[in-house]
């Protein structure tokens, strides 16, 4: 159905379509509908996926439940490098899980009740989920768009009824699909040179500062000057900013990092008794195959391909 007619030119596809840019030419900004909380990805996003998932659509429901605008059917993920600044709004932020035990750990912005971003362990600290409709996403580039959907993904949390709502899907062209795994080898290979750049930024930093003081110290007079106007570079700029928008960060952080300076992972729905994610599944599966596998090796032999099977369960749930 997809393939190509006879004579039929395959359609062109940017690499920016199937793979993440080697450099950060062009950027991102994820803000809130009320555009109180900016945040600044220094990266276009690699991956955009429709996703059908219990736990991504009672996740969005929960921001609209509280007054937050209302998403499509299945929620429109779009993922970018693990690598962010808040430029604006951190302290309307909060995070929650949708139960306990639950996994994905989403960051809302509480002014609009807006659904921002996500962290999940199979991500396993590469990338980080963001929420396409509610939250806006804006390139720096005017005239780029947001790339294509990728694919869809757990069609069979839906029932027929729900799935005849949800956005129509183009998928990729016959033959021409991301190879995922290649995909994710450059954005671990992107990330790392993210960070080693801030970390070569952050060293020049330093050098200026101790250079300025040494300046300072030899020249008594130019103090009160570099005093008010607060010195220069981002070290500076972090303060100026804490006073005015608050906790924002200046250098960039990683999503597990403003998780923790949000502090507290609060729980969504205590009573929530819906359908159960199918990682948590697999992950329970896998746990009592393991569990079961001990019993048994420790009142007979040792069952190598149970224990076997059950890793390999473990780890494919995991990835």
């Amino acid at each position: 159905m997809f393939g190509l007619r006879h004579g039929q030119k395959e359609p062109h596809r940017s690499r920016a379509c199937r793979d993440p840019p080697r450099t950060p030419s062009t950027m991102g900004t994820l803000r809130c509908v009320c555009n109180k909380v900016r945040i600044h990805f220094p990266m276009v996003p690699f991956k955009r996926l429709q996703c059908c998932c219990c736990d991504c659509r009672k996740g969005i429901a929960f921001s609209a439940s509280r007054g937050g605008k209302q998403g499509p059917v299945a929620p429109d993920l779009v993922y970018f490098l693990n690598a962010m600044k808040v430029e604006s709004g951190f302290e309307f932020l909060r995070c929650f899980l949708i139960q306990k035990g639950y996994n994905t750990r989403r960051v809302y912005a509480t002014c609009c009740w807006t659904a921002l971003l996500g962290d999940h362990p199979a991500y396993q600290g590469i990338c980080v989920v963001t929420y396409n409709d509610p939250t806006i996403i804006e390139l720096d580039d005017t005239k780029a768009a947001l790339r294509p959907f990728d694919n869809r993904i757990f069609e069979k949390d839906m029932t027929k009824e729900e799935l005849a709502k949800v956005t129509p899907y183009a998928p990729p062209i016959k033959g021409t699909p991301p190879d995922w795994k290649r995909v994710t080898e450059k954005v671990k290979a992107a990330l790392e040179g993210l960070w080693a750049k801030e970390k070569e930024e952050e060293g020049e930093e330093e050098e200026r500062n101790l250079a300025q003081q040494a300046q300072q110290a030899a020249t008594p007079t130019s103090t009160t000057a570099s005093t008010t106007t607060g010195g220069s570079g981002r070290i500076s700029q972090k303060k100026e900013e804490e006073g005015v928008n608050g906790a924002v960060s200046a250098v960039l952080e990683t999503v597990q990092t403003l998780i923790e300076r949000i502090g507290k992972v609060e729980i969504a729905y205590p009573e929530y008794e819906g359908p159960e994610p199918k990682y948590n599944r697999l992950v329970r599966e896998a746990r009592e195959r393991m569990n079961k596998a001990a019993e048994l090796s420790s009142e007979k032999k040792k069952d190598r391909t149970a224990v076997r099977e059950a890793r390999e369960m473990m780890k494919a749930a995991i990835l």
